[in-house]
């Protein structure tokens, strides 16, 4: 950024990503992780918000203590993490083939009624899809 922009924008960046870019995602990402988590408990009925936000600001520290605490431990738990979230997609995958192996592909009938190329929702789609992948 400094090279290509000059010092102050580089510096400027800086600290917008660490006062409101950094905090304000992973805030996101917890509120979402406290979603899910909490789902199960409640099948019927609207997560309590109250709920959502306590489990969220625990993640959040509980994170926060384990990255100052020790390096190694920040490691291994960011490894499990990862491991966990590549095993999930590679059971989702494994199990999406055998359904559509099995001829199950009722959801592929007239997959694309109903939609818009409205660039607005367009543009909409790949600003959520950026957002979801941090821009890679």
């Amino acid at each position: 950024m400094r090279m290509c922009f000059g010092e102050l924008p580089a510096f400027l960046y800086l600290w917008v990503f660490i006062v409101i870019i950094g905090p304000v995602g992973n805030a996101i990402a917890a509120l979402a992780f406290a979603n899910y988590v909490l789902q199960p408990f409640f099948p019927t009925c609207l997560i309590p918000q109250s709920a959502v936000r306590l489990i969220a600001g625990l993640i959040l520290c509980l994170l926060t203590y384990i990255n100052c605490r020790n390096v190694t431990w920040a490691t291994r738990v960011q490894d499990v993490f990862t491991f966990a979230k590549v095993a999930a997609l590679i059971i989702i995958i494994i199990a999406g083939a055998y359904h559509f192996c099995m001829g199950n592909t009722q959801n592929f009938d007239n997959a694309f009624q109903g939609t818009t190329t409205d660039p607005g929702y367009i543009a909409l789609s790949f600003y959520s899809g950026l957002f979801s992948y941090a821009g890679w």
